[in-house]
């Protein structure tokens, strides 16, 4: 097993099915590659098992056996049982909300409405580089808005910031930063994960200010005005993070699976 290298291993990333987890950042943060039955397969240690399971469904059905995966579709659990293997457990984990850039270009009138609300009430200013000490003392403040600090998914939501923030010119990450009364209240980060399929990474924006996140969501899409559709990721297990995603209108709402398999089924004899 090795370390994933997006610029080794970037025919993997065309491979992959696009989603947040499949980007360059994201990767090269986290996963690694192990071969099996000659098929490179990505991987990432699970923090509660310790147990390396697949990103995705692997392509070879070879590799389908004695398996753990940790995204997989609906359709895949049933390719794997129509394959004559055996499913010995399956959890539904996350949602993944899909846009088309489009639509939050030219948002519906609630969406708008919200966005209008912060322009009209704030004299702000945009800009698309920022200071680090500065992004980090925000990040404090931000951080100390929110209410589960113990959520799985926080410690690694921690670290992959710090990751992003380390490597921004790196990966090309655009990067929206809002200024009212010369203090910055919140940013938005986003990357490309090929010719026409964009990722919101990261956005953070202080709660006292009504439809900020809202105009930070828009300013970031105007970045990417040349593709087709973007992830905003999960909505990591927080009831009011996934109820914020669905009122922005996805186009997909992609379910996952955290899927274990046994070998194949023994027919018994007659």
């Amino acid at each position: 097993m090795e370390k994933f290298d997006s610029q080794k291993h970037s025919k993997l990333i065309d491979s992959m099915p696009f989603s947040y987890v499949s980007t360059a950042v994201y990767l090269d943060f986290c996963a690694y590659v192990l071969k099996a039955n000659d098929e490179e397969l990505v991987v990432k240690e699970d923090v509660v098992s310790h147990n390396f399971p697949y990103f995705f469904l692997p392509r070879k059905k070879e590799n389908w056996e004695c398996m753990s995966a940790s995204m997989v579709s609906k359709e895949d659990i049933q390719k794997i049982k129509d394959s004559g293997i055996e499913v010995s457990w399956e959890n539904p984990t996350e949602t993944e909300f899909i846009y088309s850039t489009q639509n939050l270009l030219n948002p519906a009138k609630g969406y708008k409405n919200k966005i209008k609300r912060f322009e009209n009430n704030h004299k702000y200013t945009i800009l698309k580089k920022y200071d680090k000490e500065k992004i980090l003392s925000f990040y404090s403040l931000w951080e100390g808005q929110k209410e589960d600090l113990n959520n799985i998914f926080a410690k690694e939501s921690n670290d992959f910031f710090f990751y992003c923030l380390n490597n921004l010119e790196k990966y090309n990450i655009r990067q929206i930063y809002v200024e009212v009364d010369e203090k910055l209240v919140g940013f938005v980060w986003g990357v490309k994960h090929s010719n026409d399929k964009w990722v919101s990474i990261h956005i953070k924006s202080d709660y006292q200010y009504r439809g900020l996140n809202r105009f930070l969501n828009h300013e970031i899409t105007k970045e990417f005005a040349d593709t087709k559709i973007v992830s905003l990721g999960t909505g990591c297990q927080d009831e009011g993070l996934i109820q914020n995603k669905k009122e922005l209108g996805p186009i997909e709402e992609k379910q996952y699976y955290y899927v274990a398999t046994t070998g194949k089924i023994q027919k018994p004899f007659v």
